[in-house]
């Protein structure tokens, strides 16, 4: 009986061992910890505790690996055989539901685990450099590991429930940040209360929220990395989080036939980016208007940014955000509105900044990714567009979708342009802030073009893959950077390296640009 029910648990675990990039993943993260460690001692003559220091980073770290593993390793876990119709022949094998999802997910789960292990031998050094004990090492661990088993299983209710991978994405971060701001809200709400009046249920209440607080994993870093901890390793935090994951995982088992009847019916075509679709509508053509001149920018405005109808979904989805950010910002002010026109100038452009690119980033994710998936390469060619103007023309359709974040930023712009306007001459006739803003500037757009060029060869999960990796490549520039500005001084030095910064970014996106063209050239032919 068990052997037939970890049968295919048995099997991915067996594939994924023989993988190099399985191996060569590892090599790097372990590789990365040894450069940080350098780095920690190279940096213990101006510190007092490096080894603090080094496994705070590390712990953070592994901290933002687990979530982005979550939104593009674990939450494609199902959806990934749904988009690609062979979950249902799966399911005509006689695979029973559970032998499924330990198969597809739990394989995952114990490839992280063991990504993480990998770092505990090499994370005791940072014992010898002082400030951290072996008692906080092995909590820390224990809770990150208890924390990415949450994580795992909730991608794996994502995906069980959700149509596609960014759907599944999008329910992850939906209901993560719904908790989340209900949990403030509430905290600020009874704590204004226990100020005004301090009943025993309104105390009792906030208590609870403190204590909910404290136990979620960041809390639980912050109390483990003070000086003299005692506690036992198995707290709050990890049983909670246990729980959490066994509760998601027995709800994915329970809805995973409900949900997935559908996937019987495979072969059904790409997923467009449609809000508003009804099952009723689903099987009919929709009059999406005349084409556009640039046929190809007309289709991703509206099959991969959404078209029109997205465009009112944006505009009220984010007033909502904005308008409930106020309200947090009322509350926090003991119920007085004091947000002058600069603030509101502030939020507004900051909101958009943020939003955009994130909205960049999905776009460089999904605008070669859709067609790779479905095997349209071979037939744009046909088409009297070479390579290049087809993807120019991709990408023209795709930033359409940013007119309703641009129309926020603007208006931002226009409530306090003489901060706008202080802000350019800071950046424009000061040369450290020129350089701060072309170096982000080019970033940016290296950061872009790697997502774009993942996408090429990750079936899923490009954009958690390209932030762990820029990651890394900028923390270790900004090591070896910190090595360097004792040796070169001030002045023209560090003109100097802000140039050498600036060139490798340049130097890294023509050469990423370039790489894209080859590949969706050679992907083209076959």
């Amino acid at each position: 009986m068990f052997r037939g029910t970890f049968a295919l648990l048995q099997q991915a675990l067996r594939t994924d061992s023989r993988k190099i990039t399985t191996h060569l993943f590892m090599l790097m993260f372990v590789a990365f910890i040894l450069f940080l460690l350098y780095a920690a001692e190279q940096d213990s003559l101006f510190n007092p505790a490096p080894g603090l220091q080094f496994f705070v980073s590390i712990s953070f770290l592994n901290y933002a690996a687990i979530i982005l593993a979550g939104l593009g390793f674990f939450s494609s876990a199902i959806t990934e055989e749904k988009e690609d119709g062979t979950l249902g022949l799966l399911k005509m094998t006689g695979m029973s539901p559970l032998v499924l999802l330990l198969g597809k997910s739990t394989s995952r789960l114990i490839y992280a685990l063991l990504l993480l292990s990998v770092q505990i031998p090499f994370v005791l050094l940072s014992i010898t450099l002082g400030g951290v004990m072996l008692n906080q090492i092995i909590a820390i661990y224990i809770a990150l590991a208890a924390f990415l088993i949450m994580i795992a299983n909730f991608g794996l209710f994502a995906s069980v429930i959700s149509r596609t991978s960014s759907n599944a994405v999008i329910f992850m971060v939906a209901s993560t940040v719904g908790v989340l701001v209900i949990l403030f809200s509430l905290t600020i709400a009874f704590s204004m209360m226990r100020s005004t009046s301090p009943s025993p249920l309104v105390m009792s209440i906030v208590s609870w929220l403190e204590f909910i607080w404290m136990n979620t994993v960041i809390g639980r870093i912050s109390t483990i990395m003070t000086t003299g901890f005692n506690e036992s390793w198995f707290s709050w935090q990890v049983w909670m989080d246990l729980g959490l994951a066994l509760f998601f995982f027995v709800c994915s088992w329970m809805l995973f036939e409900r949900t997935t009847s559908a996937s019987m019916q495979s072969g059904t075509g790409p997923d467009r980016a449609d809000v508003f679709k009804s099952k009723k509508v689903e099987g009919k053509h929709k009059n999406r208007g005349r084409a556009w001149g640039a046929a190809l920018a007309w289709k991703d405005f509206h099959f991969i940014v959404g078209g029109f109808t997205m465009y009112i979904f944006k505009y009220i989805v984010y007033t909502l955000i904005l308008f409930g950010l106020c309200c947090l910002f009322y509350m926090g002010n003991n119920f007085r509105w004091d947000m002058g026109r600069e603030e509101l100038s502030g939020l507004l452009i900051g909101f958009s900044l943020l939003v955009l690119g994130v909205e960049l980033a999905v776009m460089a994710a999904r605008i070669f990714q859709e067609e790779v998936r479905w095997q349209t390469l071979s037939v744009l060619v046909m088409l009297p567009l070479s390579i290049p103007q087809i993807a120019y023309q991709k990408i023209a359709g795709c930033l359409w979708g940013l007119v309703p974040i641009t129309s926020f930023l603007l208006l931002g712009c226009a409530l306090a342009p003489e901060n706008v306007f202080e802000f350019l001459e800071n950046a424009f006739f000061n040369e450290e802030g020129f350089f701060l803003l072309v170096g982000f500037i080019c970033g940016c757009i290296a950061f872009l073009h790697l997502i774009a060029y993942l996408s090429l060869y990750v079936k899923w999960g490009a954009l958690p893959v390209a932030i762990m990796i820029g990651g890394f490549y900028n923390t270790a520039c900004g090591v070896c950077t910190g090595l360097v500005m004792p040796s070169v001084g001030g002045g023209d030095g560090v003109y100097t390296v802000a140039f050498v910064w600036i060139g490798m970014y340049v130097l890294i996106t023509v050469i990423l640009h370039i790489l894209t063209g080859e590949k969706l050239r050679d992907m083209a032919s076959k």
